[in-house]
């Protein structure tokens, strides 16, 4: 793709041959799922795909220990 990009342009990037152009552009097309990640929809869902279940267990009147021990409860309440 590059060496046809180089064929179809001048030192200063000005497209002079447009078939060499769009031969590299359709081989980038070609190319670039190799080269680049898609980007893909994920969908996330509770539990037997139901709604996520959200926990407000830490509030802002907590001391660090009670918070973190809040925290702590979540994990384990997932298992």
């Amino acid at each position: 793709m590059r060496s046809l990009w180089a064929k179809a342009t001048d030192d200063s990037g000005n497209v002079i041959n447009t078939e060499e152009a769009v031969r590299a552009h359709l081989v980038g097309k070609d190319l670039a799922p190799y080269c680049h990640h898609r980007l893909s929809a994920t969908e996330v869902t509770g539990k037997d795909g139901g709604p996520i279940e959200t926990i407000t267990a830490i509030t802002p009147e907590m001391t660090v220990k009670e918070a973190a021990d809040a925290y702590a409860a979540t994990l384990n309440a997932r298992d």
